[in-house]
C-alpha cells in the first residue's frame, strides 16, 4: 500500500501479512533526507519493530528493536539514496 511520496524523491510502501505490517522507504535524492513516517492502516494495537536503518555512511546499517503503538509515526533520517525497512509484529 501507497504510505507517500513523490517521484525522484522518495516513496514509502506497507505491506500486512495477518495483523503484522511490513514498511520500505527510499530516499532517491541525492541528499540526506529527515523522514517522519505516519502509518494510516495501522489504527489499532502494540506492535515489537525491527527496524533496519541507513548507518553512519552508504556502506552500513543500523538495527534498532523498539516498540511502535498505533497513531504513532516513525522519525529518522535517511543517507542520499538511502532508505529503511521495518517489520511491526503484533503483540
Amino acid at each position: 500500500r501507497y504510505i507517500s511520496g513523490e517521484p525522484g524523491k522518495s516513496i514509502v510502501l506497507a505491506s500486512r501479512k495477518g495483523k503484522d505490517w511490513y514498511i520500505s522507504a527510499i530516499n532517491g535524492q541525492k541528499e540526506m533526507m529527515d523522514l517522519s513516517v505516519e502509518i494510516p492502516y495501522i489504527t489499532e494495537g502494540q506492535y515489537s519493530m525491527n527496524l533496519i536503518t541507513d548507518g553512519k555512511d552508504d556502506k552500513s546499517f543500523a538495527h534498532e528493536k523498539k516498540v511502535f503503538k498505533a497513531g504513532e509515526s516513525i522519525g529518522l533520517k535517511m543517507l542520499a539514496n538511502g532508505g529503511f525497512v521495518a517489520y511491526l509484529k503484533h503483540n
